[in-house]
């Protein structure tokens, strides 16, 4: 028995130690584990605290940049006679000129700025930003331009403002017409900022005379063919090049205006308009036209009613969920062969647009533009066919006009563009009217470097601007009200 006990105490033992002996082996191999993760891990962590100390340095090398670079906004040189630095006044203006933020918005923005970050003791106003505008302008319009014999001009009239209608003149030396790219304002020279209350040929013709005799020549002029633009440059003796833009807005009215299903489609999408507009059906509804210039816009409506067309003929599962939305679109069916034809039409205006504004007219770009009409599709079309022949038509006797060889430039985009920045300037004040703020179609043009801005600001007062005010404009509505109620 004693033997039996203690072979089964042996026993017991032994299975007590293989099973501690196990354990062991795991506790040591999840030991070895743990090290190898805690030694991964901080290697992570040294890692890690390396590039912190090293962002920490780049985030303090950063702020002493940036220290140094706004400390000059109330620390740097000055214009004479004014309190601001040259730089702050520098980045004001351009800011003012390259976006269509408000003159008063800036004045917040910069006041916010100066909360967050300290940039300067003090902020400009927005009347005290306005003036900086107001001198930059009437520098670069009354001062001395190059006189020389190879001038082009630019010139339209804007929308009727209050009484008053502007006349404005830009010009460009064709021995600095850059053809690999589109006009920019800063390509462009301000002859001309004139507002009357009434236009007439001899009118546009004695100020492009005027303009005439500061410049010197002026080879070709391009402009719309309004009725007194077009009297006046002839009155002047000048070639006028229809301006490509309204050129195509007036054929492609010509095609479409007494066009029954034209109206048709119109009509639908007024109607669409009219219904969904203010309805959870918004999303459906076509782009909103301005009727003065639907012939120059039909980009929009065109692309518009393709996508939904596209939308309808769609087989994709999620496109079919959008039952009322078919509903209410699949009147478009009825006119598919009328929106292809448009679309055709708009993609060809486009091409052709592009490669004349960009690369100018030439006998290069009429070749190309010949290319590009022989391969789209508007000959499957009457209307295409008539666009087609009217566009080959309109760039050789353009190219005609003015026998040369430079490349024509026939668009006046850049000066519609100055006259939207214009009226987005205006559009806030309730009593619209023309005021001296026109003189920012003058400071479009201005360069934004540095001494150019300060050379302005120096060499013309406040009394300069107020006397030209007075001579070209006179009072404004809100200035004729003011004296009005004083009289009471």
């Amino acid at each position: 028995m004693k033997k039996l006990q203690k072979l089964l105490n042996n026993t017991c033992w032994k299975v007590k130690a293989r099973k501690k002996s196990i354990e062991i082996k795991k506790l040591n191999k999840r030991n070895k584990e743990l090290e190898i993760s805690r030694d991964k891990w901080k290697k992570k962590a040294d890692e890690r605290n390396i590039q912190i100390e090293k962002l920490e340095q780049q985030n303090q090398e950063i702020e002493k940049e940036l220290k140094k670079k706004l400390k000059p906004l109330s620390e740097n040189s000055k214009p004479k006679g004014h309190k601001f630095s040259n730089i702050l006044i520098q980045m004001l203006i351009i800011i003012k000129l390259e976006t269509s933020i408000s003159f008063r918005a800036l004045d917040k923005e910069m006041k916010i700025l100066h909360e967050f970050i300290y940039v300067l003791d003090e902020t400009p106003c927005n009347t005290t930003i306005s003036n900086w505008i107001l001198k930059l302008g009437y520098y670069e319009l009354t001062k001395v331009k190059i006189k020389s014999d190879d001038w082009i001009i630019l010139l339209d009239h804007s929308i009727q403002v209050g009484d008053q209608k502007i006349l404005v003149i830009y010009g460009i030396r064709q021995s600095e017409m850059k053809f690999d790219r589109a006009l920019q304002y800063k390509d462009l020279t301000i002859l001309a900022i004139v507002s009357k209350t009434k236009w007439t040929g001899q009118d546009v013709a004695d100020e492009i005379k005027k303009v005439e005799n500061e410049i010197g020549k002026i080879i070709y002029a391009i402009a719309d063919f309004g009725s007194n633009l077009k009297k006046g440059l002839k009155i002047c003796g000048i070639k006028h090049i229809h301006d490509i833009t309204h050129w195509m807005a007036i054929e492609v009215e010509r095609l479409y205006k007494n066009d029954e299903q034209y109206k048709s489609f119109c009509a639908k999408m007024s109607e669409l308009r009219t219904k969904f507009l203010q309805t959870d059906m918004a999303h459906i509804v076509s782009p909103k036209q301005r009727k003065k210039s639907f012939y120059q816009n039909i980009k929009s409506i065109s692309d518009w009613a393709m996508k939904s067309l596209n939308f309808l003929d769609s087989e994709n599962e999620k496109s079919k969920t959008y039952i009322k939305e078919r509903e209410n679109l699949i009147w478009l069916k009825d006119y598919q062969t009328f929106i292809y034809e448009l679309d055709r039409i708009n993609q060809t205006i486009c091409e052709i647009e592009k490669i004349v504004k960009t690369k100018g007219l030439s006998s290069e770009t009429i070749k190309t533009c010949n290319s590009i009409l022989n391969l789209s599709q508007l000959n499957t079309s009457e209307k295409g066919q008539k666009l087609k022949t009217k566009m080959l038509n309109y760039m050789t006797q353009t190219l005609q006009l003015v026998p040369q060889k430079a490349a024509l430039l026939c668009t006046t985009d850049i000066l519609e563009s100055a006259f939207g920045k214009y009226k987005n300037y205006v559009n806030s004040n309730p009593m619209a009217c023309v005021t001296n703020l026109i003189l920012c179609l003058a400071a479009f043009t201005c360069s934004l470097e540095e001494q150019e801005i300060v050379a302005a600001l120096e060499s013309v007062k406040m009394k300069d601007i107020k006397k030209w005010t007075k001579d070209n404009i006179g009072d404004s509505v809100l200035k004729k009200r003011t004296i009005m109620l004083l009289a009471a």
